[in-house]
């Protein structure tokens, strides 16, 4: 059975000018499309963060010089959003003007609320786009300027998708009008009817982005309760709760909160308490929360941009959802939950299942929960079986018996691609998506191999808390992560920074002479002596640290039972051929398990065109490259032939391989259609559910253990 290709429910395209190449710092514009990656999607700066999750891409680069971008995809997604960060380079270059023209006539030959085209005016001067209403910057400070962009899109997001969601209050399937978003202040007048008053008077202020305040009794029509008047919108409605001293002791307050809950509706705390708590309540937690200082800077606009963010999760959420279960890739029996669950969520009437018997299968969205709080779930409800859409690419579900991939040992390669910006991405989007493998694989039970050493920007730190996130026990701690490195960056490693991290992430050092025949190692004593270590300088250097990179890339794809490869450098390598490439040969002639994940360009795709027999240019421009060049003339003159160094002569060779390999080489478990899939997808879920699904078709693996 084929799998269902992905179509996303949400897309987010930023267009803006790049500005003229020698111009320093980069435009705002560019600044601010990052920004909006971050809060859209995902921070790289916070790389554990959920994020909202909704794809953004990029055009901020010309396919051709002095061009306008790519085209944007719209039917694509079933609802894709076009965001124009237009400054006075974007209007003065006919080029993009006219691309900025076609998109709005593209938007609106479609059906009305289908795709959104949201100009964005900079400065001073506006581009005429038809009636279309530009959203202003105003503010002048640049922080100001990204949050009022930012709540300004948030806003218009939650419109878009709140009119394809239907009401739950008696409507039956009629779509949403865009009615403001509701925003219930909940409260204890006892020590929060000041801080409710202000933020009721700063939000009725916000009107003009479509929002509503109720804060308190006589706010709610006559003839209705709050949990009637909830219930009736709480697809657009969240819980604002002012957590003062006394509000935890209010039975009111403690009833709106479980209301709020039960029906699913967001809830979103503001920590105002001055002195202590008798007793804490306890479901005020799986919330987010800010801290609101009593002599503090004033936090109003905090809480309205965090109230907008959690209502456009949960609209977002529940419709993503629904669109996977109706793609198939979520039965049509399961439970969708657009938010974590919890303990109350879980014992609600609809989860407890007919008969002891019975499970019921809730989905709620990637990533998965921690392991302590599954196993919590599990106890709080037998019966209960919860998954995200991804695991479910698995068969499976998080539960407290064996995972599909225990005992799997996956190897995870990438690098930066210089084809990234022609794709409308950027490294954040490659880094992400690098992190949400490694989540994965350690959350289905699998332990994650790389090549390299401790990865900067705050990827070891991340890494680390993935194992303790999902793993059991201290036991299952040991060689989660495995880093391997070659000879002789594997003496750069202290042993102070080793103890930090083992057992979580256990490093495979390998020395000089590992992997290398007789006759290289001559080669290497006669070059440098026993204790020289290489660099760069020479072509003789640079054979030394090829073949001990080659070495690790070997040791670690014996070691492994699949490889996956994302990316990857088509210049400036060491060695006669990228990285990648020689990863994708050593997996490949073992005929061990390989999935080729071509949406970031770069190594990967080119590996891609090769396998399908299509022409691979970034090869060939990996093979002329000087240094690769001098490399291959060097071992000739050595006379070695290229069986010394375990891996083709050169890039040609290599390619040569993979053509005649084909797909049917990969041995992955994915059928040549999915195969084909992976190969181009730009949709990081897309590709995890397809990797995954593979990983679980494949026999349990009867390799020996690693080395200690």
């Amino acid at each position: 059975m084929s799998t269902p290709t992905y179509h996303p429910s949400l897309a987010l395209y930023v267009v803006w000018h790049p500005g003229a190449p020698a111009v320093s710092p980069p435009p705002e514009a560019g600044q601010l499309a990052h920004a909006l990656h971050a809060h859209f999607h995902r921070d790289a700066r916070r790389l554990l963060s959920r994020g909202l999750g909704i794809p953004v891409f990029f055009r901020g680069v010309p396919t051709t010089p002095g061009g306008p971008p790519a085209d944007i995809p719209l039917d694509d997604a079933e609802h894709t959003v076009v965001i124009l960060l237009i400054d006075d380079t974007f209007i003065i270059d006919p080029a993009w003007e006219q691309y900025a023209l076609r998109l709005h006539q593209r938007v609106a030959g479609h059906a009305p609320g289908k795709h959104l085209l949201l100009p964005v005016q900079m400065g001073a001067n506006r581009l005429e786009l038809g009636t279309r209403n530009a959203i202003r910057l105003t503010a002048s400070a640049p922080l100001e300027r990204e949050r009022q962009l930012t709540l300004s899109i948030t806003h218009e997001l939650c419109r878009l998708l709140l009119g394809h969601q239907p009401a739950r209050n008696g409507a039956g399937q009629t779509p949403l009008s865009s009615a403001p978003v509701k925003l219930f202040l909940s409260h204890a007048k006892l020590d929060g009817q000041q801080l409710a008053e202000k933020l009721h008077q700063y939000l009725s202020s916000s009107r003009s982005i479509g929002v509503e305040t109720f804060f308190d009794s006589r706010d709610i029509p006559a003839g209705s309760d709050f949990a009637q008047e909830i219930e009736g919108n709480v697809e657009r409605s969240a819980l604002v709760v002012l957590q003062t001293d006394a509000y935890s002791s209010r039975p009111w307050c403690r009833r709106e909160v479980l209301t709020a809950k039960r029906l699913g509706c967001p809830v979103v705390v503001v920590n105002a308490i001055t002195s202590e708590e008798e007793r804490s309540f306890p479901y005020l937690g799986n919330t987010p929360s800010l801290r609101w200082e009593p002599q503090g800077a004033d936090r109003a606009r905090d809480v309205l941009d965090m109230a907008l963010r959690e209502v456009l999760r949960a609209t977002y959420m529940r419709f993503h959802l629904r669109s996977l279960q109706r793609m198939g890739w979520i039965p049509a029996q399961a439970e969708l939950q657009p938010r974590l669950p919890e303990v109350i969520t879980c014992l609600a009437p609809s989860t407890l299942g007919a008969s002891q018997e019975d499970s019921t299968l809730v989905v709620y969205p990637d990533p998965p929960l921690g392991q302590e709080e599954l196993e919590l779930l599990a106890e709080a409800n037998p019966r209960l079986r919860l998954s995200t859409p991804t695991a479910l690419a698995m068969g499976g579900t998080f539960a407290s018996g064996p995972r599909t991939l225990d005992k799997r040992k996956v190897a995870l390669s990438t690098s930066e691609s210089a084809e990234l910006p022609g794709l409308g991405l950027e490294q954040e989007h490659l880094d992400v998506a690098w992190l949400e493998f490694v989540r994965h694989l350690l959350a289905a039970g699998s332990t994650v191999l790389y090549g390299g050493d401790l990865r900067s920007g705050g990827f070891t730190e991340a890494l680390v808390d993935l194992v303790m996130e999902h793993r059991r026990s201290a036991r299952e701690l040991e060689g989660s992560i495995v880093s391997y490195i070659a000879w002789p960056w594997s003496m750069e490693v202290s042993a102070a920074s080793e103890a930090q991290l083992v057992p979580k992430l256990r490093f495979r050092k390998l020395t000089e002479d590992t992997g290398m025949s007789p006759e290289e190692q001559q080669v290497r004593r006669v070059r440098l002596g026993s204790l020289a270590r290489p660099t760069d300088g020479t072509v003789e250097d640079q054979h030394v640290l090829a073949l001990n990179l080659t070495a690790m890339r070997g040791t670690m794809a014996q070691e492994s039972h699949a490889s996956i490869l994302l990316g990857g450098r088509m210049r400036g390598f060491r060695g006669t051929m990228p990285g990648l490439v020689e990863e994708a040969w050593l997996t490949m002639k073992d005929q061990r398990p390989l999935y080729v994940v071509g949406g970031f360009g770069g190594c990967s795709r080119a590996i891609a065109n090769a396998l399908l027999g299509q022409p691979a240019p970034g090869l060939e421009l990996a093979a002329r490259e000087d240094s690769a060049r001098a490399l291959v003339e060097y071992r000739r003159e050595l006379g070695m032939p290229a069986g010394n160094t375990q891996v083709p002569e050169d890039t040609h060779a290599a390619e040569q391989f993979f053509r005649a390999r084909g797909l049917a080489g990969l041995n992955n478990g994915l059928s040549e259609e999915e195969n084909r899939r992976l190969m181009v997808t730009p949709h990081v879920p897309e590709m995890i559910f397809l990797v995954l699904k593979g990983l679980s078709r494949l026999p349990e693996p009867g390799r020996p253990a690693l080395p200690a």
